[in-house]
């Protein structure tokens, strides 16, 4: 009997390590920037593109509140190249550079995008660390 209350502690004990230790997405070493993105607009997104630097991305559709799973780059910054459709209204953020731009480094970030003015077809992106 005590051998089985043993046992069952230890799993305990291992349970809690195993799942106290995921503080991130993917087990394991990061060695790279992952990132995702969030619908946060009240519209669906067709055809939705990204390009971090040198690192373009396809992330199809997203409805409204959803979010994607994540894709690795190589660099990332708070903010990228967006291009995406609502309805058949084009939508883009055009960076003009990263002079001065700090990259996000290593690990998993949100890209949350929002349409803050329909009518100008104008975007939103924030960058959040998950």
């Amino acid at each position: 009997m005590c051998l089985t209350r043993f046992h069952a502690g230890l799993l305990i004990l291992i349970l809690a390590v195993a799942f106290g230790a995921c503080d991130s997405p993917i087990a394991g070493d990061v060695e790279a920037t992952f990132i995702r993105l969030h619908n946060a607009s009240e519209y669906d997104f067709k055809n939705v593109e990204i390009n971090t630097c040198d690192s373009p991305a396809d992330f199809g559709d997203i409805k409204s509140g959803e979010k994607t799973d994540y894709q690795s780059f190589e660099i990332a910054y708070r903010y990228a190249y967006v291009r995406l459709f609502v309805d058949s209204e084009e939508f883009i953020i055009q960076p003009i550079d990263y002079v001065g731009e700090t990259p996000l480094g290593l690990g998993f970030f949100t890209y949350k995008l929002e349409v803050v003015d329909f009518e100008n077809r104008i975007l939103n992106i924030t960058a959040i660390e998950d």
